[in-house]
């Protein structure tokens, strides 16, 4: 679960970064 939220906010940074 944890694991989970961790791997969606770094997708979101990345997301950003890449944007």
């Amino acid at each position: 679960m944890l694991l989970h939220v961790v791997m969606l906010e770094n997708f979101n940074f990345y997301w950003i970064v890449i944007h």
